[in-house]
């Protein structure tokens, strides 16, 4: 099962939300024509587990662990992904060895090196997965 397009930004808004929301809701927020077309895309959500309705019969997003959006946190209204926080630690971590160390040694540069090769690899990563989430939104 993939979902992309409206599916996306549909499961995308509800994740933001602190709140279950209602289709009108979700209609106005996202710019969608109709609300049985909301209405649609929600029960195929639904259908696959993404997403569930409260009593009140409102929307809420149902975080998954094998989906390519359990890569990602939530970061005031923006989704980011885990591993540029894993990259700026390796990074950093590198950084902070170099100061303590300094001169270095061949041990203390080459673990400094290997570091700074994780935290940038981890950034091609991230990017690699913003600009996947990108496409299928559209």
């Amino acid at each position: 099962m993939a979902i992309s397009g409206k599916r996306l930004r549909i499961y995308l808004e509800l994740l933001k939300a602190d709140r279950p929301l209602g289709i009108r809701e979700l209609q106005r927020n996202l710019g969608v024509s109709t609300p049985s077309l909301v209405r649609y895309h929600l029960e195929y959500l639904e259908k696959y587990g993404l997403v569930a309705k409260n009593k009140e019969g409102k929307y809420y997003a149902i975080k998954r662990r094998d989906t390519l959006l359990s890569m990602f946190i939530i970061v005031r209204d923006s989704l980011v992904p885990i591993s540029s926080f894993i990259s700026a630690f390796s990074i950093s971590f590198a950084l902070l060895i170099l100061v303590l160390f300094w001169p270095p040694t061949i041990v203390e540069a080459s673990l400094s090196f290997v570091c700074v090769l994780v935290g940038l690899y981890l950034i091609y990563e991230s990017v690699i997965l913003i600009e996947v989430i990108k496409r299928e939104i559209r």
